[in-house]
C-alpha cells in the first residue's frame, strides 16, 4: 500500500526537515492553555512517563545514564547519576553527578516535562478507574 502526500499529488517537491521550532507548531497555544488549566484546577502529576512506562512520583526515583540511554528505578541507588523525590509538590534532588545536565519544572503538573541529559520525560496524571 502506498500513500501519497498532498505535496506529491500537487507535483511539488518534498522538503526534508531536520528540526522544527516550537514556534512553528500551531498547537503550542493549546499546549500552554492546557498547562494553565491544570494549574488552575490544582492538578498534580502522579507519574513520570518515559519509553511507554509510567514511574510513580510517590517513590524515590533513581536515574542512570549509560551509552546515551536512561534507566529508571523506584528506589534510591547510591551509584545513580540523579536521584529525585517529591515533597510538597516540588522535586528535591537527593543526589546528582556534578557534570549531569538536569532541568526540572517549577511545578509538578501534568503536561510539564523534565530534561535529564538528552532525555525529556513527561509528567502525567494517572487516574484510577
Amino acid at each position: 500500500m502506498r500513500f501519497a502526500t498532498q505535496a506529491q499529488r500537487e507535483g511539488k517537491p518534498l522538503k526534508r526537515l531536520n528540526q522544527v521550532s516550537l514556534s512553528q507548531i500551531s498547537d503550542q497555544s493549546k499546549y500552554v492553555a492546557s498547562i494553565q488549566k491544570n494549574k488552575l484546577r490544582g492538578r498534580i502529576a502522579t507519574h513520570l512517563l518515559h519509553d511507554r512506562c509510567a514511574w510513580p512520583l510517590s517513590s524515590i526515583l533513581s536515574f542512570t545514564i549509560s551509552q546515551d540511554r536512561i534507566s529508571i528505578t523506584c528506589k534510591e541507588q547510591s551509584d545513580a547519576d540523579l536521584v529525585l523525590s517529591l515533597e510538597d509538590g516540588k522535586f528535591l534532588i537527593a543526589q546528582k553527578k556534578e557534570d549531569l545536565y538536569a532541568l526540572l519544572p517549577n511545578q509538578v503538573i501534568p503536561g510539564e516535562s523534565l530534561q535529564i541529559d538528552k532525555h525529556q520525560l513527561a509528567l502525567i496524571e494517572v487516574v484510577d478507574a
